[in-house]
């Protein structure tokens, strides 16, 4: 039941990415440094992997807040 739930999980990811990619006139670097306009899944999370989000309380404004840097992910 989990496998089928990762597999269902891992497709809807793959086709969401795919179906933003559609109108890229660039493609996205995956992975091993790799350029693709259909990544594989595998490829996809292993992309995600390297992005690190940093949570940073803010006493001023008495909240959590993110920062995170994706300009070295998103282009070659």
């Amino acid at each position: 039941m989990v496998i089928l739930m990762e597999l269902m999980i891992l497709t809807l990811l793959k086709r969401t990415v795919r179906e933003n990619l559609k109108n890229e006139q660039e493609r996205i670097i995956v992975s091993g440094n790799r350029k693709a306009f259909t990544p594989t899944g595998l490829a996809i999370i292993e992309t995600l992997e390297q992005i690190q989000v940093i949570l940073i309380y803010s006493k001023e404004r008495e909240k959590w807040e993110r920062h995170y840097r994706l300009d070295n992910n998103l282009k070659w």
